[in-house]
């Protein structure tokens, strides 16, 4: 409410020194915007990148070295590429 009562101008228009306000608070929050949105793609970006090598190294090195019978430890969040081949394998 304090924005619209006592510093409300347009953004990007004007030299008054509310509009030079506004403006400035209006690029400082895109540029957190830009922050976060950064921040997520470049998780996603990773996310999908460590998802393709882990099922890169199971089709790779898996498919040459694993043969039935074999134990692979990992964790449950690891767990979908290593059953494929086992299914692959089993088969």
């Amino acid at each position: 409410m304090q924005v619209y009562s006592c510093e409300y101008a347009n953004v990007h228009r004007g030299l008054h020194h509310l509009s030079n306000a506004a403006t400035e608070a209006y690029e400082g929050a895109r540029a957190k915007v830009a922050v976060c949105e950064r921040a997520l793609q470049r998780r996603d970006h990773l996310h999908q990148e460590c998802t393709e090598a882990i099922n890169l190294v199971a089709q790779t090195f898996g498919r040459e070295r694993i043969t039935p019978g074999d134990e692979i430890v990992l964790s449950i969040l690891d767990i979908v590429p290593w059953r494929l081949l086992r299914d692959d394998l089993v088969q």
